[in-house]
């Protein structure tokens, strides 16, 4: 169940392009969002996405998921 969280949180950030606007989406904070991406990247053994203080994007193995 908590993959399938995590998953849900990284297909909102992913939309979004925001970890803030995907918790307002998800109606949980933005650490919540991060720590679940996290989650699912120590997971899968994946980097899913570039994170720099004032942007994000995807890693080629983010597209892919």
């Amino acid at each position: 169940m908590q993959m399938i969280r995590s998953l849900t949180m990284f297909l909102a950030v992913a939309n979004a392009m925001s970890f803030r606007k995907a918790a307002i989406d998800q109606g949980v904070s933005p650490q919540a969002v991060s720590k679940a991406v996290k989650q699912l990247e120590m997971h899968l053994g994946l980097k899913l996405l570039h994170r720099s203080t004032r942007h994000i994007s995807l890693t080629e193995d983010g597209e892919q998921l």
